[in-house]
């Protein structure tokens, strides 16, 4: 949880996190790249896990200028505190609970 944002992104986004059968298309894996490196990699790439808050997490997914990417976001947050939470680098599941705002 002393790593940066940035390593927790970059273990959601690893392949082999996942077991074989339920590794993600490439499409899928593009656009939550594209994802993370649009929204969540500015907010959260330098603060230490053990410091996210659900503000910067609210502050992800507002980025987003529509609701359906907002929706999007907030998915990709989603899953992300799931798997960081099971690997170890965030504490709070709570982070998850966020929603678009306009």
């Amino acid at each position: 949880m002393r790593r940066p944002g940035a390593d927790l992104i970059k273990y959601y986004l690893d392949p082999d996190r996942l077991p074989v059968n339920g590794r993600w298309s490439r499409k899928h894996a593009h656009t939550q790249r594209r994802l993370c490196e649009r929204f969540v990699a500015p907010v959260v790439d330098a603060v230490t896990c053990q410091d996210i808050k659900t503000s910067h997490m609210q502050k992800i997914v507002n980025a987003a200028s529509t609701p359906g990417e907002g929706t999007r976001v907030q998915g990709v947050i989603s899953a992300m505190v799931s798997a960081g939470f099971d690997g170890g680098y965030v504490a709070n599941p709570r982070l998850a609970k966020v929603h678009w705002q306009r």
